[in-house]
């Protein structure tokens, strides 16, 4: 059956290239060209050219980008610990502290932490009798 409206395949994953998506697709007997499908990251790729970036990419299946100056992110939990995001971070010296996973655990767990001993709020701090 044809009918006389273009079909768009839109989805929002970051985990599968556009490639990977086709073929499935292809394999349920979807009859569909490649460029019908628009995901996330097709609409990060067209941002990133037009803006001119060299981005460090924290996605599934990522290439190394030398000297880069934005960060994508998408879903890939492999790339998600200290070291990675600590180089998306790192700029003039700066390193990332506790702040960032104790900031995001109050935020989860809508609570906030005792914080014992951070230098910026010293000035209300009284040490702890034993």
């Amino acid at each position: 059956i044809q009918a006389p409206v273009a079909v768009k395949f839109v989805t929002n994953t970051t985990k599968e290239c556009k490639r990977t998506l086709f073929e499935r697709l292809h394999w349920l007997n979807f009859d569909l060209q490649e460029q019908e499908i628009f995901t996330s990251l097709t609409a990060a790729c067209n941002l990133l050219e037009q803006r001119a970036v060299r981005p460090l990419l924290l996605v599934e299946d990522s290439l190394e980008t030398l000297d880069p100056n934005a960060v994508v992110i998408g879903l890939a939990p492999d790339h998600f610990n200290y070291q990675t995001l600590n180089k998306a971070f790192r700029k003039d010296g700066l390193a990332l502290g506790p702040g960032l996973f104790v900031t995001g655990l109050e935020y989860a767990t809508d609570t906030q932490a005792t914080v014992v001993g951070n230098q910026r709020k010293l000035s209300s701090w009284r040490p702890y009798e034993t």
